[in-house]
C-alpha cells in the first residue's frame, strides 16, 4: 500500500518528529542511507566494525559522499557541512543508546547470521522502545525477526542505491508490528522524502523478486554465446539507464549469488542461470568494487571481460537466442514475476508494482513504465510466447 499524501500530512500532526538515527554499516548502501539521513536534518550515528582506521576511513566515505553532491550541484557548500556536522561515527554499538536513537538501521551483508548478530547487539544497548529496521533486499523479517527479544519492533526499510538520490522506500512489516511501529517508521521515510511503498514480508519482497528472473535470464543468454556487452547494449536500447551485467558489477555478484541462495527454494527454475555466478566469485570476479567482473576496469575505461563470458558459456546450449530475445527474455520475464507477486498479495495491486518497478528499479520509463508496458505488449501476446519459449527452452517459462 502506497501511503496517501493525506494520510501523512495526519501522521505528521499527530507524531513527534524522528530526530536520532542509528546506520550500521558504512558500505555503499550504509554510506548513502547515512547521507540521506543526515542531509535531511536529522541526527545520524553511524557504528563501522572495530578494526584501525575504520573510523577514519567511513569520515572519508561521508565526506566524499558530500562533495559529490556539491560538485554535481545537488547540495551547497554549507548544506554539506552541516550535514557532516550531524554525522557521529563511532565503532561502539553502546553509542547507539547513549545517543538516544530511536531507529536503527542495518545495512550489513546478505548474511542471515550476521544480521542476527546485529540486531542482538543493538538490542543490548538500546532502549526497549528503540525500532530495529533492516535493509535487507531478499530476507524476510520474520526470519530476522526469530532472534529478538522485541519481535513487534523489527520492520524491513529497504532503501536503493544510492538512497539519498532514489526515491523508493520498500516497507515490509509483520502480522505482530506494532502499530505505533509501522507509524514512526512511515514518518522517517516522510522526513527522508521518500515515496512509501508497503509490501509483504515475504522472499525478496517486490523488487529484489521481480529483478532476479531479469538478470538470471539475462545470464542464460550469455550461456547461449551471446556476449555481455550485447545484452548490456540491447537492454540500455530498451531504455535501462545501466545493462543487468553492468548493474551486478555496481552491486557486487557475490550479492546477487547470496540473494539467489536465499530465493531459490522459493522461486526455483525461474532464477536458475544466478547458479552460474558462483564461480566468478570464487575466483575473484566480483565487480567493480575490485574492477573486475563482467567487465574490467582500468585507466582506458570499461572493457567486457573475457574470462567471465567463458566462465558463463556452456557446451550444452547450442541453441542460439533470436534477436529480440534479447530484451524480451529478460523483460517479460519480470513482468512475469511481478503479476505473480500482485496474484499472491505481495503488492495491493498492478499500480503498487508499477511504482516499485518504475522508481525501484528504474523500469524504462520510454516504454511508460512496466505496467504501461505490459498492456500494451497484452498478456495473450506474452502467453503464446511463453509457450514457445517453454517448448524451446523449458519449464522455467511455464505459466
Amino acid at each position: 500500500m502506497i501511503l496517501k499524501s493525506e494520510e501523512l500530512e495526519t501522521m505528521v500532526g499527530e507524531l513527534p518528529p524522528v530526530r536520532r538515527v542509528g546506520v550500521i554499516g558504512v558500505g555503499a548502501m550504509g554510506a548513502s542511507i547515512a547521507h540521506l539521513t543526515s542531509s535531511v536534518g536529522l541526527e545520524t550515528v553511524i557504528k563501522v566494525r572495530a578494526r584501525p582506521g575504520a573510523i577514519e576511513q567511513a569520515w572519508q566515505t561521508m565526506r566524499a559522499s558530500y562533495a559529490r553532491e556539491v560538485e554535481a550541484g545537488r547540495a551547497s557548500p554549507a548544506e554539506a557541512e552541516a550535514g557532516l556536522a550531524r554525522l557521529r561515527i563511532t565503532d561502539d554499538y553502546a553509542e547507539l543508546g547513549r545517543a538516544g536513537c530511536e531507529i536503527v538501521i542495518e545495512s550489513v551483508p546478505e548474511h542471515l547470521a550476521i544480521k542476527h548478530e546485529v540486531l542482538q547487539a543493538v538490542e543490548a544497548v538500546t532502549h526497549d522502545d528503540c525500532i530495529f529496521a533492516s535493509n535487507t533486499s531478499s530476507l524476510p523479517i520474520a526470519w530476522l525477526a526469530r532472534r529478538s527479544k522485541r519481535p513487534d519492533r523489527v520492520v524491513g526499510m529497504h532503501y536503493f542505491w544510492p538512497a539519498h538520490r532514489q526515491p523508493l522506500l520498500e516497507i515490509s512489516a509483520l502480522p505482530d508490528t506494532a502499530p505505533e511501529v509501522l507509524k514512526r517508521v512511515r514518518l522517517l521515510g516522510r522526513q527522508q522524502g521518500r515515496v512509501e511503498l508497503l509490501v509483504r514480508d515475504s522472499p525478496g519482497f517486490l523488487t529484489t523478486r521481480i529483478l532476479m528472473p531479469y538478470v538470471s535470464e539475462a545470464v542464460l543468454l550469455v550461456g547461449q554465446g551471446v556476449s555481455v556487452d550485447q545484452v548490456d547494449t540491447a537492454l540500455e536500447a530498451f531504455g535501462w539507464r545501466m545493462g543487468p551485467f553492468r548493474l551486478m558489477d555496481v552491486a557486487g555478484i557475490e550479492t546477487v549469488a547470496y540473494v539467489h541462495d536465499c530465493l531459490r527454494p522459493f522461486l526455483g527454475e525461474r532464477i536458475a542461470g544466478l547458479e552460474r555466478l558462483w564461480p566468478l566469485v570464487r575466483a575473484g570476479y566480483v565487480g567493480r568494487r575490485v574492477n573486475a567482473g563482467f567487465y574490467t576496469y582500468g585507466p582506458e575505461g570499461r572493457h567486457p571481460n573475457p574470462v567471465a563470458h567463458d566462465m558463463l558459456r556452456t557446451d550444452a546450449e547450442v541453441c542460439a537466442p533470436e534477436p529480440d530475445e534479447l530484451v524480451h527474455r529478460p523483460v517479460w520475464m519480470m513482468v512475469r514475476e511481478a503479476a505473480l507477486c500482485v496474484a499472491e498479495g505481495v503488492v495491493a495491486s498492478w499500480e503498487e508494482a508499477d511504482v516499485g518497478a518504475n522508481l525501484g528499479l528504474g523500469f524504462p520509463m520510454s516504454q511508460g513504465g512496466l505496467l504501461a508496458y505490459r498492456k500494451r505488449i497484452g498478456d495473450a501476446v506474452m502467453r503464446r510466447q511463453f509457450a514457445a519459449w517453454e517448448r524451446r527452452y523449458g519449464p522455467r517459462f511455464c505459466l
